[in-house]
């Protein structure tokens, strides 16, 4: 047997897994869902806020739009030398904290959104 499926079969190992993969997606992608953090970031650095709502796990066109625009390199070289990005994310099956619920909860109220996926452009100030 694979040494890698013996680790994903025991709960503990397979948790490890999914949050190793987590984080390094997350790192990777350049996108934090952390908005007074993003506004910090922006207002030190000069940029606006690009924020996305999103349902990840349940919608098809957040996915496409994640897939055939946000996860590319043409998007990922440029954009975040202008803007900070910030995923604010409605999933089904991905748990989230209190907080983060919270946090997303109020900006989609805030801003209004009625449908994902919807993108909002701001400043540093929201």
């Amino acid at each position: 047997m694979n040494p890698l499926a013996r680790i994903i079969r025991t709960p503990l190992g397979a948790v490890a897994i999914a949050l190793f993969a987590t984080t390094a997606t997350a790192a990777s992608e350049g996108w934090t869902e952390d908005f007074p953090a993003a506004q910090a970031e922006a207002k030190e650095a000069g940029k606006d806020l690009l924020l996305e709502f999103t349902g990840s796990d349940w919608c098809p066109p957040c996915k496409a739009l994640n897939g055939e625009v946000f996860s590319t390199s043409a998007f990922m070289d440029s954009a975040p030398s202008d803007f900070v990005l910030v995923k604010l994310d409605f999933p089904s099956n991905i748990p989230q904290s209190e907080t983060l619920v919270n946090q997303n909860n109020a900006l989609a109220s805030k801003y209004n959104i009625e449908g994902y996926p919807t993108i909002v452009l701001a400043d540093a100030a929201g």
